[in-house]
């Protein structure tokens, strides 16, 4: 049996595309990123849902929750709302 998990150290990623003969609709959650690729170039379809951006941590305590950012060997930033702890 394995150690469990504790809270802190879990999170949650996702990305779903749906696409249409006229359109490409993307919707992710966490460090999930969506590329298209259109002649050899890179065409971001998404933006990182990351606590150290600005807008985010902004709608995240307007949501209640809390960023915690903790020093460690590199900077990490820790997020604390109703869905949960995401890193």
């Amino acid at each position: 049996m394995s150690e469990p998990v504790a809270p802190e150290n879990v999170g949650s990623t996702a990305l779903v595309a749906v696409i249409c003969s006229s359109h490409i609709i993307i919707a992710n959650c966490g460090d999930s990123r969506a590329v298209l690729c259109r002649g050899k170039q890179p065409v971001a379809l998404s933006n990182d849902h990351k606590p150290n951006r600005e807008d985010e941590y902004a709608r995240i305590e307007a949501e209640g929750g809390e960023v915690v950012i903790q020093s460690v060997s590199v900077e990490c930033c820790q997020c604390q709302d109703q869905l949960g702890a995401s890193t």
